[in-house]
Order: C-alpha cells, then structure tokens, then sequence
C-alpha cells in the first residue's frame, strides 16, 4: 500500500533553467537520495519535493539531493554555488567575505583569505557581512574539528584530505553565513561540507558476487530500448554510482526493479546535459516551415544535436571527474593509447583533457 502511494505522488514544475521537472516519492527515493534511502519517511521526502518545487530546484543537475546514513533527520542539501548566486540576488546583499582562521609557529591566531602557509595550523573557517541597512557587520566562525568526513574504514574522504581542508571549511562557514543573513531564502537547505556527521560514512551497498554481477548485467540490459544513447547512459550511470557510494553494477541490479522510473530520470538527466552552457535556440516561423514533418530526424542531423564526450571535446570538458574518465576508457579501447594503470593518475582535469587530446590526434592521423 505505501509502494503505490508513493508511485501515486506527482510534483510538476519548471526549474529555474527553465526545465519542466516532474517528481514522484519513488523516483525521489530511488535515484536523488544518498546514503540509506530506505530510512528515509513519507514525510521528508514529501518536505524535499515540497523544496524543490518552491525553490525551482533542478535536482537532475545535482542543484539538489536528500542525504540519511542513519535514524538523524534526513538534510535537504544543494551546492555552495546554489548559495552565492542567491545570496547576490538579495536586495540588500553588498557583498561578503570569507576565509580561514590559522594559527603560526609563534602560537599567534590570524585571520586568511585562504592562503595556508606550510608552518601554519588550520583551526577554521570565518564569515563576514554587513548588509544594506545594518549598523554593524556580521561575524561568524566555525571550528576544523566536527566537520571532516570519514569512511566506515576511518580514513578521510577524498574531499577532506589535508591539503583540501582550507577550501572545505570556508565553504562550511560561508554557507552558514549566508544563512544566517537571509533565513527566508535558505531555510532547511544545506551545503554538504557543513553537515556533521554523527558516524562514518557506511558502506552502502552489498559487494557484488560475480554471478550477481553478470545476472544484473544482463537483466538491464535486455529492458534497456534499442535505441537509448549507450554513451550518455553510461555517464549517467557513472554519475549516480558515484553519488550513492556504489558500484555501477549495483546501481544496473537496482534499476531493473523498476525499469520506467529510472528511465524516466535518464531523459530528464540527459536533456539539461546535452545543452549545458549553450542557450536554447528560438525556432523562427520560416524554420519551422522548412523543417522537415517527420519523426526521426536524419542520422547526421541526429548526431550533431546528440551529447557526445568521445567526439566533441566542449561535451567531455561537460563531465564531472568521473564521466571524463569513463570517456577516456571508451576512447582507448578503440585505440593503441595507453591511459595510466591507476585512477589516481587521473584526478587532474588538465591531464585528462591532455589524454584525451592525444587520443583524438590520433585517432585523426590514422
């Protein structure tokens, strides 16, 4: 009875990049939540498509998402640019200031606007702002320890490694600076980084036997329509894999349970990607007269229009880190190019792109 009745819940509206978003409870749980969507209840998920929809979140572009590791109140979390670029649309902001608070050799606490020095001990992160109509300027501090990120193995995550921790910890007191100021506007939302928790970061999904893995494989594969984008698909895969700490093959196994809805997420993810950066084209009355009446646009037209990081480098340069490397696997394996054994090789978006230069080169000379 609860499965139908959160298949039932429709939430439709436009993003503010001008999208068309429609949301069910299912969907919701099954690809925009990370960590353990089983804890989370009817009534946060209803308070998160509630969030979306009056803030015009696009939660296919990642503007949003719904994090629970454990029995905690889930938190509604979007990004630090999600912040800033609404922070400067209030009629009273004039600016702000943020950085890290340090110590030095000599014992003494200084305030940085982000340089670290090599004898120097990060203690925090500052805020600072006085907007229009103030008398006088806010000021908030937040402490280093309580926020960096752990595994259930205890090691630090890849983003609150030591020499990321200045960056982190601005970003932490940043947003909860810009909160403070304007509560209406960022109430009940967070940015990541500034949530604390209260126990590692468990290891979410079972590991997968290898016959689990092909029965998965092949399972997906034949509910899949013949004609979807592999290529799109397989970055999108990447991507919500990455998202819930998971592999690929299990976020394939989860999929088959319910083939439409994560079709259904694929399309919306996939239309926003392809146009990424580029602004929509206004059809003139004359266009529309000439364009062809037909259903299936020709193969060459199709393939100028479709998102496609192996041929045009602007759509790889398009992709998160790991996109660009997926990108990079299918472009060797239809060459002699050796890519770098270890992933961590690959962690520099210039030497990525320059990989993914010299494939092209080649590919061009043969």
């Amino acid at each position: 009875m609860e499965k139908e009745k959160e298949k039932g819940f429709v939430v439709k509206y436009e993003s503010r990049d001008g999208q068309e978003i429609t949301l069910t409870f299912d969907l919701a749980r099954k690809y925009l939540v990370q960590g353990r969507k089983e804890l989370v209840t009817e009534q946060e998920l209803m308070f998160f498509l509630g969030t979306c929809k009056a803030k015009g979140l696009n939660p296919f572009k990642r503007d949003v998402y719904l994090i629970k590791y454990d029995q905690n109140p889930a938190a509604i979390v979007t990004s630090v640019d999600y912040f800033r670029s609404r922070a400067i649309a209030q009629p009273n902001c004039v600016g702000w200031k943020k950085g890290i608070i340090v110590r030095n050799k000599q014992g003494e606490v200084k305030y940085s606007s982000g340089l670290l020095l090599d004898e120097e001990t990060l203690l925090g992160g500052w805020f600072e702002a006085q907007p229009e109509g103030w008398r006088e300027p806010f000021k908030l501090e937040v402490n280093l320890k309580g926020y960096i990120k752990k595994t259930s193995d205890g090691r630090t995550t890849k983003f609150w490694q030591e020499e990321n921790q200045p960056t982190m910890i601005a970003k932490v007191a940043e947003s909860q600076g810009l909160r403070t100021l304007w509560p209406d506007e960022f109430q009940g939302i967070y940015e990541e980084d500034e949530i604390k928790r209260h126990e590692p970061i468990p290891v979410e999904f079972e590991k997968m036997t290898e016959e689990r893995v092909e029965k998965a494989e092949k399972a997906f594969s034949e509910k899949l329509p013949p004609d979807i984008d592999r290529k799109a698909l397989n970055v999108y895969l990447s991507e919500v894999a990455e998202a819930n700490n998971c592999s690929v093959d299990d976020v394939k196994s989860d999929a088959t349970e319910d083939m439409e809805a994560f079709l259904k997420a694929f399309d919306v993810w996939k239309k926003p990607k392809a146009q990424r950066g580029r602004p929509l084209k206004q059809t003139t009355e004359k266009e529309k007269e000439e364009k062809p009446n037909i259903t299936t646009p020709p193969p060459s037209a199709e393939k100028e229009k479709r998102f496609d990081p192996i041929a045009n480098q602007e759509d790889f340069e398009s992709l998160d880190e790991m996109g660009q490397i997926e990108a990079l696997k299918e472009l060797a394996a239809t060459s002699d190019y050796k890519l770098p054994g270890k992933l961590a090789d690959l962690d520099n978006e210039e030497t990525r792109l320059e990989h993914y230069q010299k494939m092209k080169a080649m590919s061009k000379s043969s």
